[in-house]
């Protein structure tokens, strides 16, 4: 878990700062405060959506993950005592579906963009 959170941490570190900048710098003097409100609203909306958007899917998996235990209360993220062995191997394979499934999606994600950035930048060699 700690070397995901340190990813996480190096690549915010990389992307969002250089990103505010460029937002920043790129207007008018007289404009900052509104290219300012802009950057961090669409960036909590973004947040927000994504967080809703990946929930989905992890329910979605998990409980197609579950397969014949979906009828027990079993919930993502939830340790529920009373669960037979072979219930908790399935309730944490598809725990494991569920986070893959997101990190492939924000993998991607990740790929796409850098495409996109890619592509789009003006280079200034």
């Amino acid at each position: 878990m700690l070397p995901s959170i340190v990813l996480l941490g190096l690549g915010m570190g990389l992307v969002v700062s250089p990103l505010s900048a460029a937002v920043m710098t790129s207007v008018d003097d007289s404009d900052t405060g509104v290219a300012s409100g802009v950057n961090n609203a669409v960036a909590r909306v973004a947040g927000l959506v994504a967080v809703a958007l990946l929930g989905a899917v992890v329910a979605s998996v998990f409980e197609q993950n579950l397969d014949s235990a979906a009828e027990l209360p079993i919930f993502f993220g939830v340790v529920t005592d009373g669960l037979n062995a072979e219930e908790e191997a399935m309730r944490l394979v598809a725990t494991d579906a569920a986070f893959a499934a997101v990190a492939y999606i924000t993998a991607a994600l990740s790929v796409v963009s850098a495409v996109v950035a890619w592509l789009t930048l003006e280079r200034k060699f």
